[in-house]
């Protein structure tokens, strides 16, 4: 089956690849801030990957599990993103860093969504 056109699984991909890279090369420097355990984030790394290895044209399910993913990493990195500018400030990495997830999984969001639509045609 050949990719349909408007296809938005490519863009949702390579932002959780990206995310994923993010909180990678970040964690060990944050370990003190982040509010669960590094076992628990890498646990998710690992999750975010993996729905990203899953993502197709062809499965609808895994374009509504991607959809979430996005949705709770958006909701979860700009309610970190504030709360480091309310506790720390706004020049403080911990901010760009969970500002920065929170627009990739915004991204990833509207992705997924573009590609939901596809299957509602």
């Amino acid at each position: 089956m050949s990719t349909p056109p408007n296809y938005y699984g490519d863009a949702v991909r390579r932002l959780f690849v990206a995310a994923s890279v993010v909180m990678v090369v970040t964690l060990p420097f944050f370990t003190d801030r982040i509010p669960v355990s590094a076992s628990l984030v890498s646990i998710m790394i690992v999750l975010i990957g993996l729905f990203a290895g899953l993502t197709s044209p062809r499965e609808r399910w895994v374009t509504l599990v991607d959809n979430a993913v996005s949705a709770v990493g958006l909701i979860f990195f700009e309610y970190y993103a504030v709360y480091a500018y309310l506790n720390y400030s706004v020049g403080d990495m911990w901010f760009w860093i969970n500002e920065l997830l929170a627009l990739i999984f915004f991204f990833a969001l509207y992705a997924g969504f573009r590609r939901d639509h596809l299957f509602n045609r």
